[in-house]
């Protein structure tokens, strides 16, 4: 798993595909830590949003609950069933992570490709 030094010293996001379920909550919990240290990263002061959109630049599909955990380097994004309910199976698109430093420094942190399947249940 690559970790917050690895990123924060960097000027590119991540990449990190996922996979959704139509109909169900997609969950993604990351940890990150320092790469010298193995100490979580500590995210306090900072605000973030993830979407999923058709396309970089297309419709939006669904936005994200994303929560922190502060000094644990622990970071929660749900994508809701309320919207992974309209994606049909074979939908491809995108999604990202973005973060707003206690600067006010905004940086895309993750992103990548989204496959929609479908429900059995």
């Amino acid at each position: 798993m690559p970790t917050a030094s690895d990123l924060l010293g960097t000027t590119s996001a991540l990449v990190k595909d996922i996979e959704i379920i139509r109909g169900d909550d997609k969950v993604i919990n990351i940890t990150w830590i320092y790469c010298s240290t193995r100490e979580p990263y500590n995210w306090t002061g900072w605000e973030f949003a993830a979407k999923i959109k058709s396309a970089v630049d297309g419709v939006t599909w669904a936005d994200a609950v994303v929560t922190h955990d502060g000094t644990g380097g622990k970071i929660t994004i749900l994508f809701s069933r309320s919207d992974t309910v309209a994606m049909d199976p074979g939908d491809e698109g995108r999604w990202d992570l973005q973060g707003t430093d206690p600067t006010a420094l905004v940086r895309t942190i993750l992103r990548g490709g989204v496959s929609v399947v479908g429900d059995i249940t």
